[in-house]
């Protein structure tokens, strides 16, 4: 190799000392030779000082089989291509000669050399890998150089004339050699016979007659010239060819700023500019044209999310896939004559429209692209309790308290952060606090006071506000106990240590009357109040209350109460990711007495027929979903928080599909269409949205399943129409009823919600239908099933019957990365329903399903979730009706050892099954409705709402005026069961729709 490179060397040091009539010898100067002997890698690369031919300069740069040669020599290899584009256009009729030299170094071994010399209308950039070369080809020179070996040392030059056509005088034009092994490419040059070589700006950008030239281009630019010295340019610009704009004037830079419009067509030309002559030579460049993309259609992302918070008021939210401004027209029934706007282009979209009337149906489209959108509906009501403070001066004497009472309410309101609810005055005296509050919160306040010539004053002053009755209300109360339920109050305040120094009644009877999960108590007084509260004294009366005190801005002390010991979350559809359908309330006893009943009544739920998904809990909020609507309340006073209208949201025959709905402890997420809107928990105010990932380009596929897992949601992608959205009697008869089919979707994913950003993405590479109601997350993993059946997973809309879905495989996937963990093909018989759910005690995942043989048979498969191993499988014949409208779909709960049925348990150690002892009080032997649990007892329906205490299952009526619906909606969580209203569309003889809480005893 290395006597080969020497011998390469010699030779090219004699060419250029030889062949002084083809070039000269300071013109070229020896690179680096980095060349294999076979030629298949490698090139000599040389520099070149280029020289002029009547008036034509050749161009430094070129390129052989798509790697840069330098300037001046190039090596041709087999079936490669070099070509270069010339700085200069032609005349029309003009006749031009080129011409160009060519050897060989193949040290005598090569036996002919062919070649072809071309030129071609080189409108665009040939780019550095060849990619992009013209195929325009003007003329060619062709030719067999010898038979024979071509010795190193010997040079050909060959020529190629090419007369200008009308057609392409004025474009740039380029030259092209293709050769055979070890062609060397030197000295080019080209003559004319008439007409002159015009110095010209080529290759433009964007290209001539480009279509669909994006808006933000941001800038024209093209190749400048080398034929003149430092050349310069006007630039010219345009919708009218024939009346161009001057863009610039004189300018060294080959490019220039722009703004575009959509869908128009653009003229441009670059006149070359030759300083060096006097006058100033201005060479007319050739006129090229683009067109810019249409106008892009904006679409909507997410939403629209009505948002009910204050009375009389909508908040309308929705996000767009461009920035636009926010346009929305409203009105009654199909008068749309108003209109909200706010013109600043964004994609992300609050609209507030106040003024609206009570109790009456408002229709709505958001405006995009100039055209409305599709028309909804929102009603008007919203039960936001107590109206706003009424307009216009205090009722209380101007004094030295004035300025108190004012510093203590900002310093109460702000400190605590809560707007709704029920605050408590403890010693309210004349109520100069309370309205004080009122004036600056939504709470219903009540206060509490024992001196009866100060409650009359109260009542005086406040109803002169115009707030009595309706925002506060004031209770006389002899001792210091407060006349209300456990947990009642969002908020305690006294009147009675800011206008006197002194505490009320006891520290305790403030802790009692704190709600659960976030009550505070905020008691003191603001610095330089006279008599002045003694901090002692405070400390004696906290009695050892967790507390804490700050002396900032005077002297108050803060009591913040926790959650209960033992109480439970309801944060998913079947409470929580692993699908236990069990809250792990350890707090419920069988001595029960109602806490609140109230709103929501019967007027957004959705038909009990349809069976939708279960209300949810946590943080002491109740989360239920209406149709197409979510409504958020407390659960320990029933105040309504808040309630959001969503289109098209509602999904029905949730037993064959998956939850919609989840919580975290902050945040309410809801999956609609194709993204997931997070919610303030509190507040319901719309915070972020999170599209699911397509996969596809052009396939659409919606949000199916979703759990909230810390910082991340791990989601489903399904097909148009896998869920059914809505309530209707069509959708009655996929509810009920034998062989339904479930909802299936086609691949897996996770969205960090802190970033938006997708984590990960699974799908089966061959294709499956991943079964809604058989997805879980437990510990690190995701569990499924998916049918690997080409029937199932191709399905149209993704609605698919079990005897469809058969070639089952259990998949186990890491929710950190998405791997699959591990994979096992499993056989499960089922047909008529399908679940899966986790053993936290066991470390197990469970497949749970029925199908038909004489009655309901349900089976039970039970898996190591170490290795997807079956541990175990058992089935109990329930003896039910081959058609029953619900017995066929009972959902499992998970407690402890042991699986729960409505008919039945299972051992969850060894999977053997055992009857329920039903006795006189059991459960019923009928119905639609299924089991929920917490630690302690189970829930379901026996004509009325029942709880049957775990082990031994005994019944026990809550009511027997109420009547809960046809799938879920008992819950035990918080330390009390919650009976969200559910049972809209009955016609049987219950008379009580309406929400109802229970507490222990």
């Amino acid at each position: 190799m290395d006597r080969c490179r020497e011998l390469a060397v010699c030779f090219l040091v004699l060419l250029i000392c030889g062949l002084g009539s083809v070039c000269q010898a300071d013109m070229i100067t020896v690179g680096n030779p980095s060349f294999d002997q076979d030629g298949v890698s490698g090139f000599y690369s040389y520099n070149w000082s280029p020289w002029k031919t009547s008036g034509w300069s050749w161009l430094g740069n070129g390129y052989y089989g798509g790697a840069p040669a330098g300037d001046g020599w190039y090596v041709i290899t087999a079936a490669s291509t070099w070509f270069q584009n010339l700085a200069a256009v032609f005349e029309s009729g003009s006749t031009y000669t080129f011409s160009v030299d060519v050897g060989t170094y193949n040290n005598g071994s090569q036996s002919g050399l062919n070649w072809t010399l071309f030129i071609y209308d080189a409108t665009v950039d040939p780019g550095t890998d060849g990619s992009a070369a013209p195929t325009s080809i003007l003329a060619t020179a062709t030719g067999l150089l010898s038979d024979e070996a071509v010795p190193m040392g010997v040079w050909y030059n060959k020529t190629v004339e090419y007369t200008a056509t009308s057609a392409n005088a004025g474009h740039a034009i380029g030259i092209g050699f293709t050769g055979d092994y070890y062609t060397l490419l030197d000295h080019a040059s080209v003559s004319s016979e008439s007409g002159e070589v015009v110095p010209a700006a080529t290759i433009p950008v964007p290209a001539d007659n480009a279509p669909d030239v994006q808006v933000d281009t941001g800038t024209l630019s093209w190749h400048g010239t080398t034929d003149i010295t430092s050349p310069k340019y006007n630039v010219w610009f345009g919708t009218d060819q024939t009346s161009l704009n001057s863009m610039a004037t004189g300018q060294t830079n080959t490019n220039v700023p722009v703004e575009l419009d959509y869908g128009i067509r653009y003229y441009w030309r670059v006149d070359v500019v030759d300083e060096s002559t006097n006058p100033a030579t201005v060479y007319t460049g050739s006129i090229w044209n683009f067109t810019t993309e249409a106008a892009e259609v904006t679409t909507l992302k997410a939403g629209p999310y009505v948002h009910f918070y204050n009375e009389g008021e909508v908040t309308i939210y929705y996000k767009t896939s461009a920035p636009v401004a926010s346009i929305v027209q409203y009105g009654t029934a199909s008068s749309l004559t108003q209109t909200v706007t706010d013109v600043s282009a964004k994609t992300d979209h609050e609209l507030k429209i106040t003024g609206l009337d009570p109790e009456t149906t408002y229709s709505y489209r958001i405006v995009m692209n100039g055209l409305p959108e599709a028309t909804h509906e929102f009603y008007s009501a919203f039960d936001a309790g107590p109206g706003p403070v009424p307009a216009g001066p205090s009722p209380y004497p101007v004094d030295e308290l004035t300025d108190v009472y004012t510093q203590a309410a900002e310093y109460i309101v702000n400190t605590a952060g809560i707007d709704k609810g029920v605050c408590i005055d403890y010693g309210c005296g004349t109520g100069r606090l309370a309205y004080e509050i009122a004036k600056r919160t939504n709470l219903k306040i009540i206060g509490y006071e024992s001196d009866p010539l100060k409650i009359a004053q109260a009542r005086e002053y406040l109803d002169q506000a115009g707030v009595y009755g309706t925002r506060v209300s004031v209770i006389q109360i002899s001792t210091a106990e407060l006349k209300c339920r456990d947990f009642t109050a969002n908020l305690v305040v006294s009147d009675k240590m800011i206008a006197q120094g002194t505490c009320p009644g006891t520290s305790a009877e403030v802790f009692r009357v704190l709600r659960p999960d976030g009550g505070l108590a905020i008691l003191g007084q603001p610095a330089g109040t006279n008599p002045a509260l003694d901090r002692t004294a405070l400390e004696t009366w906290l009695d050892g209350q967790d507390s804490n005190i700050s002396e900032t801005n005077g002297l108050w002390a803060v009591i913040s109460r926790g959650e209960l010991p033992g109480a439970g979350k309801w944060t998913h559809h079947y409470a929580d990711p692993g699908n236990t359908a069990n809250s792990g309330d350890t707090r419920i006893t069988n001595t029960l007495q109602v806490l609140w009943y109230g709103n929501p009544g019967p007027r957004y739920i959705v038909d009990r027929h349809n069976r939708p998904m279960s209300s949810l809990y946590n943080k002491g909020v109740i989360i239920t979903p209406g149709v197409d609507r979510l409504m958020a309340y407390d659960a320990y006073n029933g105040t309504r928080y808040w309630d959001m209208s969503i289109p098209q949201s509602a999904r029905v025959a949730i037993f064959h599909d998956c939850g919609w709905t989840a919580l975290s402890d902050d945040a309410v997420f809801v999956a609609h269409k194709d993204d997931c809107a997070r919610l303030d928990l509190i507040t319901g105010q719309l915070e972020a949205t999170f599209q699911a990932p397509q996969l596809t380009s052009g396939q659409n596929r919606n949000w199916g399943y979703l759990a909230v897992d810390g910082q991340n949601l791990i989601g489903s992608a399904q097909k148009e129409g896998a869920s059914l959205i809505g309530h209707s009697r069509a959708h009655v008869d996929q509810a009920y009823y034998s062989y339904r089919p479930a909802s299936t979707s086609e691949y897996m994913f996770s969205i960090d919600t802190l970033t938006d950003t997708v984590n990960w993405t699974y799908k089966n590479p061959t294709g499956s239908a991943i079964i809604n109601p058989c997805i879980l997350v437990a510990g690190d993993y995701v569990y499924f099933v998916e049918s690997r059946n080409s029937s199932a997973y191709n399905d149209a809309d993704g609605r698919v019957t079990g005897a469809t879905l058969t070639s089952e495989y259990l998949i186990k996937l890491d929710k950190t990365t998405g791997q699959v963990v591990d994979s096992q093909p499993i056989n499960l018989p089922f047909t008529q329903v399908m679940y899966l759910s986790y053993v936290p005690s066991r470390d197990l995942v469970v497949a749970t399903g029925s199908y038909t043989s004489g009655g309901h048979v349900y089976a039970h498969y039970a898996y190591h979730t170490s290795n997807l191993d079956q541990a175990w499988t058992s089935t109990y014949a329930t003896g039910t009706s081959a058609n029953a409208h619900g017995e066929q779909d009972q959902h499992p709960v998970i407690v402890g050892n042991w699986m729960y049925n409505k008919y039945y348990r299972v051992d969850l150690t060894t999977g053997a099954t055992s009857n329920i002892a039903l006795g006189t009080g059991g459960l019923a032997t009928g119905g639609c409705g299924t089991l929920s649990a917490c630690e302690t007892h189970f829930f379901a329906r026996k004509g009325n709402p029942c709880m049957y205490e775990l082990p031994a299952v005994s019944a026990n009526p809550l009511t027997s005026e109420t009547r809960i619906g046809c799938w879920l909606n008992m819950m035990a969580a918080g330390g009390l069961v919650l009976v969200p209203e559910s049972g809209a569309g009955c016609s049987c003889d219950f008379q009580l729709q309406t929400s109802m809480t229970f507490m222990p005893n």
